[in-house]
């Protein structure tokens, strides 16, 4: 193949296709699509999983079916407080599901191509 082809192939609009996978958070149906890669190697960067577990919500959390964000960026402090549950475990092994990465339990392992950390 020719360098155009491989990149024709790479960025074509076929690889651009996120994944998605609607579940149920608090009671409500809530559409999680799979990060990009340069959210991904911010929350790494971060050092803050609690940090960039909210920022997946609020960035990648959508009403099921459309273009429209369930949260905003204001709505932070009030995930924060809201009880851990079966419900937050559903979303972290969907995000992991997503991107194979474990965003909760992520400790010590630097390298955001191995996985199983964002930490």
């Amino acid at each position: 193949m020719t360098r155009d082809e491989v990149r024709a192939k790479i960025f074509s609009s076929e690889n651009k296709r996120f994944k998605t996978k609607t579940i149920d958070l608090f009671g409500a149906p809530v559409e999680l699509r799979q990060p990009t890669l340069g959210m991904i190697l911010e929350a790494q960067q971060s050092g803050d999983r609690k940090l960039s577990l909210m920022r997946l919500l609020v960035d990648y959390c959508y009403v099921p079916g459309t273009e429209e964000k369930v949260f905003e960026l204001t709505d932070m402090d009030s995930l924060m407080a809201m009880p851990f549950s079966e419900d937050l475990m559903r979303v972290n092994t969907t995000i992991a599901e997503l991107t194979n990465i474990d965003v909760m339990s992520a400790e010590g392992n630097s390298d955001p191509m191995q996985g199983d950390s964002m930490s």
